[in-house]
């Protein structure tokens, strides 16, 4: 049964009127007849005993605050430490698991270590500031252009200690799988037609 936010006179009758008759019927909710300390007359939940529309009011709060964190940027202004030892949650992690995946997808080697990932503050390639916050509601491909990537020197060969490089994803995105002859020539191509 889905929270409600209010509760009609039968449904309260229905409800079991202890903690204990509502564990036994498998009920999710009870009601004791008496108002919670914010006094709402309400069911309390049987899994924690708290009034349901407390509950609920605390939930809406805390994510209309989550979400007002990051639209302010709050959110992305967290300090980063980095996990020398490539714990989950890091940086360095998040970008190994997914190397990983896209090397077992593309039957790639595959011999690098979280320690092997290293996040400059600038992307060696254009130079911009890295930002080091990950995530966040409205990330998509234009936004995420600062964001660290892990690519590969050369792309024909795979995820090798020696291959492997941390630039922005701006940079990888420009770099794709072409070889330095082809963006040589690109640049050639723009220098005498382009902006």
């Amino acid at each position: 049964m889905p929270v409600k936010l209010t509760w009609t006179e039968g449904d309260l009758e229905k409800l079991p009127k202890t903690i204990g008759e509502a564990i036994e019927n498998g009920s999710k909710y009870f009601f004791t007849g008496k108002k919670c300390t914010k006094n709402h007359i309400a069911p309390r939940q049987t899994a924690s005993g708290k009034c349901a529309v407390c509950k609920r009011e605390s939930s809406r709060n805390r994510a209309a605050r989550y979400r007002e964190k990051i639209r302010s940027g709050e959110q992305n202004k967290l300090t980063y430490t980095p996990i020398k030892h490539g714990l989950t949650r890091s940086l360095e992690m998040k970008l190994y698991n997914a190397a990983k995946n896209r090397a077992r997808k593309k039957n790639m080697d595959f011999t690098i270590k979280v320690t092997d990932i290293k996040i400059p503050p600038q992307c060696p390639i254009l130079g911009i500031e890295l930002d080091l916050s990950w995530g966040g509601v409205e990330q998509n491909n234009k936004n995420r252009f600062n964001k660290p990537s892990l690519d590969r020197l050369d792309p024909r060969l795979g995820y090798t200690p020696e291959n492997v490089i941390v630039v922005s994803y701006r940079a990888n995105m420009i770099k794709g799988d072409g070889f330095p002859n082809e963006h040589r020539q690109i640049a050639e191509f723009l220098m005498k037609y382009g902006r």
